[in-house]
């Protein structure tokens, strides 16, 4: 990824620090901030009825190094699961409002950094997508500079979406795939490459400069693959576990829900039969009906539809609560139920507290190593570097 830029801007040479002289375009974006192609429409239209040997098949690309069809499907889910989508959003918005602090004994650096963070426009939006990484277990950011006079500034970061990025495990590298350029056919063959590995190298990727490059990894996990760590993995599948209880509840609601008509006739004609027959599916959008003198329908519940339709909440709660846990750390703050102690409460609660303050630490470290490649574009000889810290 370290190729130089395209519309290049040469910046002056400083006496203190000969990096200055690297290169940066004036419309430094390399990832387009539109889709132009429409990517998604090369898999998702397979989402909705997805097979288990598709899953398994898209849980193994991602394996591999390709996370396209893993990262689109979770997407996917996160919009239609209410309780996914939920308690993701919980666990992002729980790093924001938070007062942080830059410390450095160099008044020069420490004013160059407060400046420069102070003028970023999406910084919340940076520290949010941070967090992502402990759910999907990696992000990777495009950091955008420009030049203010005779220093570099980054003006604004962008996280690239997960399913552009795939990695090589021989050279244990990232790259961007370019969405222009990419075709089913391309990834198809990319994923059935030899030796158990995806062939990087046949997939139309984009050149950009590293310093460009932000990676951030989840805590939860050490594969250097970064898309084997996080939560997402898990809650894919939990997704579809659940899945299956919901579609089948549904059958059961539309089967039981309201009682099964039963017409009884003894010694009617053809056409006093068609008309009982029809008077009975009738009943079904209609409360009344017309039937033959020599005709009776009656409605029979089914005794145990209670009890079935037990089952199947308890398998969806289930599920959602194991959902909740794995991004959460419990679920006593989420679910509202009769169950559980105070003493419990707050035991969840520290917990929560817990997770919280382990993405808080992961954004410190973050911006501490963003802050430190921006010092080192502008400044040599560097002794001691500002950083980060959210107040207590």
């Amino acid at each position: 990824m370290s190729a130089p830029l395209s519309k290049v801007l040469t910046l002056p040479p400083m006496e203190k620090n000969k990096k200055n002289t690297k290169q940066f375009s004036k419309d430094s974006r390399v990832i387009p901030s539109s889709n132009i192609q429409n990517i998604y429409s090369l898999y998702t239209s397979e989402f909705a009825n997805l097979e288990i040997a598709n899953l398994k098949y898209y849980l193994e690309s991602s394996r591999k190094g390709l996370n396209f069809w893993k990262s689109l499907l979770f997407e996917y889910i996160r919009r239609i699961d209410l309780r996914i989508s939920a308690v993701c959003q919980t666990r992002k918005l729980s790093v924001l409002g938070k007062s942080y602090s830059v410390e450095c004994s160099d008044v020069l650096l420490k004013d160059f950094t407060e400046k420069f963070i102070s003028g970023f426009s999406n910084l919340e939006n940076f520290f949010t997508d941070i967090v992502e990484s402990s759910i999907q277990g990696l992000s990777v950011f495009e950091i955008n500079y420009k030049l203010c006079g005779d220093k570099i500034y980054p003006e604004d970061i962008r996280r690239i979406q997960n399913h552009l990025i795939v990695y090589d495990d021989i050279a244990e590298e990232y790259s961007v795939l370019d969405a222009l350029k990419t075709s089913a056919i391309n990834l198809r063959l990319a994923a059935t490459g030899i030796n158990d590995r995806v062939d990087i190298h046949s997939l139309p990727l984009l050149d950009i400069n590293e310093d460009k490059l932000l990676e951030v990894h989840s805590f939860d996990g050490d594969n250097p693959n970064g898309f084997l760590n996080g939560c997402i993995d898990s809650l894919i599948l939990a997704y579809f576990f659940k899945s299956y209880s919901v579609k089948d509840w549904q059958i059961f609601i539309e089967k039981f829900a309201s009682p099964t008509v039963i017409g009884k006739y003894s010694a009617l004609n053809q056409h006093d039969k068609n008309s009982l027959i029809l008077a009975i599916q009738n009943l079904k959008n209609n409360a009344s009906a017309v039937v033959p003198g020599e005709a009776d329908i009656i409605f029979r519940g089914d005794e145990n539809k209670g009890e079935g339709s037990a089952i199947f909440n308890s398998n969806i709660d289930f599920w959602n609560n194991e959902i909740t846990i794995r991004v959460l750390g419990q679920n006593l703050t989420t679910s509202l139920d009769n169950k559980g102690s105070y003493a419990a409460a707050q035991v969840h609660n520290a917990v929560r507290h817990d997770i919280i303050q382990g993405d808080l630490n992961l954004i410190e470290g973050t911006m501490n190593r963003l802050i430190k490649k921006v010092i080192d574009l502008n400044f040599a000889d560097v002794k001691e570097y500002p950083k980060f810290n959210f107040s207590l």
